[in-house]
């Protein structure tokens, strides 16, 4: 039926049972492996739409490791940029039940090879699957989910309309990185006590390093687990945030994240790091704030019509020491 519904989509609502190429479709029998159609759809997509999409095809040793570590016994799962379905073919491996997972994206083929790849996992049951073809970060209001795993996609390129909504649907996101509006709808989503990916108030349980993971993709992997809502009345008083790195594994307490300027995570900053930080602040000493100036240099594109050498009405000094001397702009 999934195919049927397909197949005529893409031939304007008209199908001939006896039609050569719907004949082959619906008799023909798939390679051995959990998403083939996945990685078949992965190698022609250009890097272009890749980038553009910030959609990248997720390690599958990584894929069901995180699956493993945080799926719930009941409750639904969410996926909510789902691609061809490789996270919600990890959760099926673990809940009986298909209407239980539930899987959200943009990309209107990858959803429809996602919603073949679970009905071929429960092929035995009679179901529509809940994946939908949607822009999850606008359009999908579903909640209550006990489980939330996903690869969210970075850098991603919005509309300027669509960052008017987006800013006004996620008033707390500061920035326009796609993967931040993601934290925050997985937030929203999510149950209390529901586990998902980093989340910003939430218990940041593990925070692993995979590096490069991507070809021609130059940043890091970084696997985030968290849990919403928390037993005592400070989410962070006590929760210690386990790092992996490589091979070194140590944990940091969430509350220093929390004290550091902008809320950064510096979590290659290990303990004996810390230390040495800590015992250089104890020392008296005094800052350059207040006390310096600081310039950047001004790009102009064109220092022959911009930069000059005599004072004129609307110019500013800029240099006192230059090869050339004194300097305006």
């Amino acid at each position: 039926m999934e195919l049927r519904e397909w197949y005529l989509d893409i031939s304007n609502k008209k199908i001939d049972i006896n039609n050569k190429y719907c004949n082959y479709l619906l008799n023909f029998e798939l390679p051995v492996g959990r998403d083939i159609l996945g990685i078949i759809y992965q190698s022609i997509i250009s890097e272009g739409k890749k980038s553009s999409l910030g959609s990248y095809y997720s390690p599958k040793n990584i894929v069901e490791s995180m699956v493993e570590d945080g799926i719930q016994s009941s409750g639904k799962v969410l996926d909510p940029c789902c691609g061809t379905g490789q996270f919600l073919l990890s959760m099926a491996e673990k809940v009986d039940d298909p209407t239980r997972i539930w899987g959200v994206d943009i990309d209107e083929i990858a959803v429809r090879i996602a919603r073949v790849n679970i009905l071929l996992f429960y092929k035995d049951q009679d179901f529509k699957p809940n994946i939908l073809n949607l822009n999850s970060l606008l359009l999908f209001r579903e909640k209550g989910f006990s489980f939330i795993a996903t690869n969210p996609p970075w850098g991603a390129k919005f509309k300027k309309d669509d960052i008017t909504v987006l800013r006004s649907e996620y008033p707390v996101i500061g920035s326009t990185e796609s993967f931040s509006f993601f934290i925050n709808l997985s937030l929203n989503a999510l149950e209390d006590n529901g586990r998902s990916l980093l989340l910003n108030s939430c218990q940041i349980g593990l925070i692993e390093s995979f590096g490069r993971l991507f070809k021609k993709v130059f940043s890091p992997v970084i696997r985030l687990d968290g849990t919403k809502g928390w037993i005592n009345e400070d989410p962070v008083k006590d929760n210690n945030t386990k790092i992996k790195v490589s091979t070194k594994e140590y944990s940091i307490p969430q509350k220093r994240f929390i004290n550091k300027d902008s809320n950064i995570m510096d979590v290659f900053c290990d303990e004996y790091d810390q230390n040495i930080i800590d015992s250089i602040y104890r020392t008296p000493h005094f800052t350059l704030k207040g006390r310096a100036q600081w310039a950047l240099g001004v790009v102009t594109g064109n220092n022959s019509h911009f930069i000059h050498s005599i004072k004129d009405i609307g110019t500013v000094r800029i240099s006192a020491v230059c090869k050339r001397g004194i300097l305006y702009l």
